[in-house]
């Protein structure tokens, strides 16, 4: 015996008043009252979360590297660095902190209030200047030179956290950073 679907009636929904199961069932989406899952409307990511992740490092890389440049004419020319190299050194340390603070802070977070995108920004810096200060002390400078270190290069930590906490959609409970 030949099983055969049934074809999908909008009407019968509509008599019973069901306007959404109607509707659906005008597009395809519903096959009697269950929902068929159509493979080319799935989630994609959302274009800020994008952003976000793309934009933070860039804008510290950005930071890092002006910063570099403005310092350049009091460095003696066999050490100063290259723009270039700074640039993209400087932009793997901000993508690396994104992916290894940042998002897990956000995950954890949630990020849909004032309030957890300021915890984020805040936490954020607190890391990074730790960071900093940590890689310091571990370079073999004393607990002054590693602090001094730590200032030095807190404002691209300041501005990853703050691009990365402003860009970065609020997040529910069923999705992490995907639209519908």
């Amino acid at each position: 015996m030949h099983w055969q679907r049934e074809p999908i009636r909008p009407g019968l929904s509509a008599e019973r008043g069901d306007d959404t199961l109607a509707a659906s069932a005008r597009r395809g989406l519903v096959d009697g009252a269950v929902p068929v899952a159509n493979p080319f409307r799935r989630p994609s990511v959302n274009s800020r979360t994008i952003l976000a992740l793309l934009g933070a490092p860039l804008a510290a890389a950005a930071t890092a590297s002006a910063m570099a440049l403005s310092s350049r004419s009091q460095t003696p020319p066999p050490i100063a660095p290259e723009t270039g190299t700074f640039l993209i050194a400087s932009l793997a340390v901000a993508a690396i902190f994104e992916v290894l603070v940042l998002l897990p802070m956000w995950y954890l977070l949630r990020g849909a209030t004032r309030g957890a995108r300021m915890a984020i920004w805040l936490l954020g810096v607190g890391a990074w200047f730790a960071a900093a200060v940590l890689l310091g002390y571990l370079l073999g400078h004393g607990a002054a030179v590693a602090l001094s270190f730590g200032t030095t290069f807190l404002l691209p930590g300041v501005v990853v956290s703050a691009v990365f906490a402003t860009l970065m959609p609020p997040r529910d409970d069923n999705t992490s950073g995907v639209s519908p």
